[in-house]
C-alpha cells in the first residue's frame, strides 16, 4: 500500500469514548462535530482518545488529508513528513477555533 510499513488499525470508537472524548474538548453538543482520529488509522493512528478529537463538521479535513495519502503512496513524503503536516494543520484548527477565528 504504501513504500514504508505503515501498520493497520481496524477503526472501532464506542459512543462512551466518543462523549469522553467531547467532554475533554469542551463539546457538549456533538450535533454539528465528528469524533475523529486525529492522525487517521490509514498513516498509523490509533484508536486512543489521545488521537482522537471532535473535528467540527464545516472543516473537513479530508480533502488535505486524501492528498497527503498520496504522497506517501507514491513516496514523494515519508510517514513522517506526512504526520508533522497533518498535526500543523489540526494545530492551526484547533487554535483558530480556541481564538474564534
Amino acid at each position: 500500500r504504501y513504500n514504508e510499513n505503515v501498520p493497520v488499525c481496524e477503526r472501532h470508537v464506542s459512543p462512551a469514548t466518543k462523549d469522553k472524548v467531547c467532554k475533554r474538548d469542551g463539546v457538549k453538543d456533538r450535533t454539528n462535530y465528528l469524533v475523529d482520529h486525529f492522525f487517521p488509522l490509514s498513516l498509523g493512528g490509533s484508536n486512543s482518545e489521545k488521537n482522537l478529537w471532535c473535528e467540527p463538521k464545516s472543516l473537513n479535513t479530508a480533502p488535505q488529508e486524501y492528498k497527503l495519502y498520496e504522497e506517501l503512496k507514491n513516496g514523494t513524503k515519508n510517514q513522517a513528513d506526512v504526520l508533522f503536516e497533518i498535526k500543523m494543520l489540526k494545530t492551526k484548527i484547533i487554535t483558530d477555533l480556541n481564538r474564534g477565528i
